[in-house]
């Protein structure tokens, strides 16, 4: 099994400073913060695989690893939207305008590992994919320079995520 040292690329966060209040835009970066596919989400489905899987050690300290990350990401993303003009509530807002609060259920409780690594994979494609939509959708440089950023972090936890697999099929 590979053991991986970092869950982070090598290049500083930028400081968090929003041109100017933008309430439209903090409502959509809450579903990033908080929502079925969030950072919020990956921190508690990393910390509950970690417990479960405690049986891989070195697996279990990676997904430790990349929680931590998330968490800074999730840190980040309540300081946009903060300064955007909205409290970081713990809940996203739907398209027809309604609210849904954070919940549990939004956890993956996968029983296998493998079944798990392959969600955390396509949850991170999916954040992604969420991020680069949030770009095409403000011209913010400040908040884009951060969404990329974050995306650099995902898209090495892809990376991460299928080296797991890789190993796992070796087993």
């Amino acid at each position: 099994m590979v053991i991986i040292l970092k869950a982070q690329i090598d290049l500083e966060y930028p400081k968090v400073r929003v041109e100017k209040k933008n309430i439209a835009l903090a409502k959509k970066i809450l579903t990033n913060f908080a929502g079925a596919i969030s950072e919020d989400t990956s921190v508690h489905t990393y910390i509950f695989q970690a417990l479960l899987f405690h049986e891989w050690p070195d697996i279990a300290k990676t997904l430790k690893k990349i929680a931590i990350v998330e968490m800074h990401h999730l840190e980040l993303l309540g300081e946009v939207i903060t300064q955007l003009g909205v409290a970081p509530m713990f809940l996203s807002v739907e398209k027809n305008g309604a609210l849904k609060w954070f919940s549990g259920q939004f956890v993956s409780y996968d029983k296998t590992l493998k079944e798990a690594i392959l969600n955390d994979l396509w949850m991170e494609e999916q954040a992604i994919q969420n991020y680069e939509k949030l770009i095409s959708e403000t011209n913010d440089e400040t908040i884009i320079y951060l969404i990329k950023r974050i995306i650099l972090d995902e898209r090495l936890h892809c990376k991460i995520f299928q080296q797991i697999l890789k190993d796992l099929e070796d087993i």
